[in-house]
């Protein structure tokens, strides 16, 4: 009898966790369980459909497509596949929307998402997926050192049922005949090289030693409060969040972030563009150095970069931000290296990475200060 019931305990528990109509996922914030009714269906994103989207998404190299962040981006393929949804950001698609269903096993077509990323999943075999880089539209692999550094990423699926329980319109897959599920011919690829490791000590943790600077997650949007903000009102909103970032980096580790950091010496809002409840913002910043994979870097650029926006109520838009770097400004920069070099130079043991950290914040330093 004992034996039974426990056969039937893990049969139980087998047909929960295939079950798609209950969903357990972690916002950040606690432990979350979306529970949907039994009644109704979960019509998911099949293969077919998803590799129609993947071909969607790399035909997607056209100008104003470069121009967008990595969730308006994937928002505008998945629109013209004829599979609306809800904006939502990459923060927000992570913790979980209505309109996809978080899956272990990614197909084409799905969503790899972290915090302060998005992109479509070109080839589960390969790992790849495609999505706004630091170099334009392309390819990369959500299991390169990178990506990994950003943490574990959250697969989604796309459902056909919207929260009313209507379906969505998926015109675009109708008629559609069974495709050849093979890798397509790729339109751009990051090479996937990996570095050759060179034995250095482990990296020093500054101040709060459980602090994991490779996972620090950084606001990937912000909130202006106008019903039409201004470049003015922009350019004030943004170098102040700008200068929260260097806030949030006192504790951490400049050297182990996961994303590149860049000191912003000037930055205009050049125009600002509403259509309807939606728009972009084209920034134009000055970077004097930066901090990428570790290294200092002392080559001056200039970025231009177009940024999403969209109405959040009557009284306030919020703007995409991009989740490729951390932009701090030149004061903010020039106290917490200031500061990091202090507690390095008061608390670190003599280790070759301290003494390379020292070093480098030393030139970091006065390289904003001599300019």
């Amino acid at each position: 009898m004992l034996l039974c019931l426990l056969f039937l305990g893990t049969d139980l528990l087998a047909q929960n966790k295939s079950d798609p109509t209950s969903t357990s996922m972690s916002t950040g914030r606690g432990h979350t369980t979306i529970v949907r009714p039994a009644a109704q269906s979960v019509d998911m994103l099949d293969q077919d459909e998803g590799a129609v989207l993947v071909h969607t998404a790399l035909g997607s190299h056209r100008k104003s497509d470069s121009r967008l962040d990595c969730s308006h981006l994937v928002h505008a393929i998945y629109s013209r596949a004829g599979l609306p949804y809800a904006y939502a950001s990459s923060a927000d698609l992570y913790a979980g929307t209505d309109s996809f269903h978080r899956v272990i096993q990614p197909q084409a077509g799905d969503l790899v998402v972290w915090p302060g990323h998005v992109g479509v999943v070109v080839s589960p075999a390969e790992h790849s997926f495609f999505s706004k880089l630091r170099s334009g539209l392309g390819i990369d692999f959500y299991d390169g050192p990178y990506w990994k550094r950003r943490g574990k990423p959250r697969f989604l699926r796309y459902e056909k049922v919207n929260p009313s329980g209507s379906a969505s319109s998926v015109a675009q897959f109708e008629g559609q005949k069974k495709i050849d599920h093979a890798t397509p011919k790729l339109l751009a690829i990051s090479a996937r090289i990996e570095k050759p490791s060179i034995p250095v000590d482990p990296p020093v943790i500054l101040k709060n030693p459980s602090q994991d600077s490779s996972n620090l997650e950084f606001k990937g949007s912000l909130r202006i409060h106008s019903k039409k903000p201004s470049p003015d009102q922009l350019r004030t909103a943004i170098l102040s969040r700008f200068d929260e970032n260097g806030e949030q980096l006192r504790s951490a580790n400049v050297f182990a972030l996961a994303q590149p950091l860049s000191v912003v010496d000037e930055l205009k809002v050049a125009k600002v563009h509403f259509k309807g409840d939606h728009g972009w913002v084209d920034v134009h910043i000055n970077v004097s150095s930066s901090i990428t994979e570790g290294r200092p870097d002392f080559k001056k650029r200039s970025e231009h970069q177009r940024w999403g926006i969209s109405r959040f109520d009557p009284e306030n838009w919020e703007i995409a931000l991009p989740p490729e770097s951390i932009y701090i400004p030149r004061d903010s920069a020039a106290q917490l290296f200031a500061q990091q070099l202090a507690t390095l130079t008061q608390t670190s043991p003599s280790t070759l990475a301290a003494t390379h950290q020292k070093a480098d914040l030393a030139r970091l330093l006065n390289a904003l200060l001599v300019q």
